[in-house]
């Protein structure tokens, strides 16, 4: 039997290591006998071999120790080995980018520049980039796996980047490289990023540069340009905001740093241009405020007419308020859609109403000054306007083909309206009418428009606009159109056309055989004729209409006579359709006959209602009337009494 030279305890046969102390069996153990031949004295001994002493327990547990740090030595190699991996790397790359684990991947990236931080808020432009192109990630993962295999094989990194690509490491945003030793023991990988420049150019000085939100410079000059960085790959917001005593222009780009280049150039066009704008003819000392997008600029619009920059593509408006005899206008807000803006305060909404309003009443008067042939009958008017009817007057222009007239109203083209201020020192405007009539050329009445441009000027001292001119003008309406109409339109009888040789009283006929003598009786001095009684009883019915709409007597007391039997009938019977909630409405309105009276005349009518009742039934009646009309003491004449009415079918 064969013992341990260690621990003295039996071997198995064959063993090649001790089962107590691990010791390894020696091969000459096989020529071992259990008695030594030849002792010191030469002889054979038949001695047994001594019993080996006890291992102590030091002895033991200095041999486990020495096996327990065996094993972690072997364990932490793998170990070490494991996590420096790096295709192990390159897969937990790929996760966190999938997963935008934001600062898992700032641990994996790295730039050998200094001046590029690498952290949790930098990488947000990187993780942006995979977002928005989230297909590119294989991409990315699978430049790093090639890269991987070469150094793997050995193979030259470039060489390989130029066998599956084309292209080399030096046009990568990104590459996998080796730098250093972890532990002395395992070589160290790393995804290098390479650093990214971004050029700005921008065309105003003091324009402020932003990136990712974050003040970068300010341009120092015109056609500033200066490049940014460094930055990781990735999807970069460029900003310029450049602010003018006009407006805040800015501009944005995004900027893609993972092309084949690490600079990137920016071009921050602001887009804004000087616009030259024009207002009309003014006054030297107009003057005026000037509105950017609601915003007051220290600008005099009529003093500069032209500012910048600003957008010009209608993203922005503009609008001028000025002071002008009349008062404060303010244009309409106008859209900076160009580099030339040319507006008219002729489109001023109460311009135009003060137009309108004063063209309508003097079409209404100049019918009056047709049936009067009185040019007087004009009231805001000019003397120019005034003469050029008068002359019309007077060389037969109350001489009609017609025997009735009804004004319907006036249409005006809004966008026709104008404003300027004229060389002889005034403000003038025009505007374009479509005047409206019902005229009777003996078949009935049959309707007829009249297209007009007329001409006003504002007259400072009376503080209104009067009509200077009108002429014919034949263009078309626009869309943009309003109509003032007759609330209760009057049908006018007109006089009847005199002969050539009555039109003037003091013309005598001759005859080259005899002499004749003048025996036609006139008028006597002071009388009114037809047309002022057929005048004065029309404004009488429409201020009678106009009373018992507003209840209100005082409207129509002033055409009829305080002392006559009419003023009280008629004001009780306009309180009594007032109670009753009954109103008329005037249709027709015709003098049929006047006769001279002491001190006044007779005048027969005809008229013709529409009466609504209480109840909201309407009734249409037709009534012939005499009435007693009286020339009172302060020279006007006055309705004194009705002296019948009575209704016809």
């Amino acid at each position: 039997m064969l013992f341990c030279k260690e621990c003295g305890k039996p071997l198995k046969k064959g063993a090649e290591f001790c089962q107590e102390c691990g010791r390894p069996v020696e091969q000459n153990n096989a020529s071992q006998s259990l008695f030594k031949e030849n002792d010191r004295d030469g002889r054979r001994s038949n001695q047994l071999p001594k019993t080996p002493k006890k291992m102590s327990k030091r002895t033991k547990g200095k041999l486990i120790a020495a096996g327990v740090v065996a094993v972690l030595l072997v364990g932490g190699y793998k170990a070490g080995e494991y996590f420096t991996d790096k295709d192990r790397m390159i897969d937990r790359f790929e996760t966190a980018v999938h997963n935008n684990d934001q600062e898992t991947v700032a641990r994996l990236l790295s730039s050998q520049n200094s001046n590029l931080e690498i952290d949790k808020d930098n990488v947000k432009g990187f993780m942006a980039y995979f977002q928005k192109h989230p297909n590119e990630v294989n991409d990315m993962i699978e430049l790093l796996e090639v890269e991987s295999q070469a150094i793997e094989k050995g193979i030259n990194v470039n060489k390989a980047l130029n066998n599956k690509y084309g292209y080399g490491t030096e046009v990568v945003p990104f590459q996998l490289v080796q730098r250093g030793k972890a532990a002395f023991l395992f070589d160290k990988y790393t995804i290098e990023a390479t650093p990214m420049y971004v050029e700005v150019d921008t065309d105003y000085k003091d324009t402020a540069i932003y990136i990712e939100g974050k003040k970068v410079g300010t341009a120092a000059s015109n056609h500033f340009s200066k490049k940014y960085g460094p930055y990781l790959p990735g999807l970069y917001k460029v900003e310029g905001k450049y602010k003018t005593g006009f407006v805040d222009l800015v501009t944005k780009e995004t900027v893609s740093l993972m092309d084949d280049t690490n600079k990137k150039n920016v071009s921050l066009d602001l887009e804004g241009e000087d616009i030259a704008f024009d207002l009309g003819t003014n006054p030297s000392d107009m003057k005026g405020t000037l509105f950017i997008d609601g915003k007051k600029v220290k600008l005099n619009p009529f003093k500069t007419s032209e500012f910048g920059p600003v957008v010009t593509d209608g993203s922005m408006n503009m609008k001028v308020t000025a002071n002008f005899p009349w008062g404060e206008m303010t244009s309409k807000n106008i859209p900076i859609d160009s580099n030339e803006i040319q507006y008219n305060f002729g489109r001023d909404k109460d311009l135009e109403s003060a137009l309108m309003e004063t063209v309508a009443a003097e079409n209404k008067n100049l019918i009056k000054v047709y049936i009067t042939g009185k040019p007087n009958e004009l009231k805001n008017v000019t003397d120019h306007y005034k003469y050029t009817v008068g002359e019309s007057v007077s060389d037969g222009g109350t001489d009609t083909e017609y025997s009735k007239l009804q004004y319907l109203g006036t249409t005006f083209d809004l966008d026709t309206s104008e404003l300027e201020y004229t060389d002889e020192g005034h403000w003038q405007a025009t505007i374009d009418g479509k005047e409206s009539y019902n005229i009777d050329y003996g078949s009935g009445l049959e309707k007829e428009d009249t297209v007009v441009k007329y001409k006003l000027v504002y007259d400072e001292e009376k503080k209104k606009w009067l009509l200077d001119d009108l002429e014919d003008t034949y263009g078309s309406f626009s869309e943009n159109v309003k109509e003032i109409k007759e609330e209760h339109p009057k049908i006018y009888q007109m006089q009847a056309a005199k002969s050539e040789e009555n039109r003037n009283d003091d013309s005598e006929i001759t005859d080259d055989n005899a002499d004749t003598e003048d025996t036609s009786q006139g008028e006597d001095e002071g009388s009114l004729g037809t047309a002022d009684l057929t005048l004065f009883m029309t404004e009488y019915m429409d201020a009678t209409m106009k009373s018992i709409k507003n209840h209100d007597f005082s409207i129509a007391a002033p055409y009829i006579d305080p002392d006559g039997k009419k003023y009280n009938e008629q004001k009780e019977y306009t309180a009594y359709l007032n109670k009753k909630n009954i109103t008329e409405d005037l249709l027709n309105f015709e003098v049929t006959n006047v006769e001279p009276i002491p001190n006044g005349y007779q005048i027969n009518t005809s008229e013709e209602y529409n009466i609504t009742y209480g109840d909201g039934s309407v009734k249409h009646k037709k009534f012939k009337s005499v009435h007693k009309v009286l020339q009172l003491a302060n020279g006007n004449l006055g309705v004194n009494e009705l002296i019948s009415s009575t209704e016809v079918n």
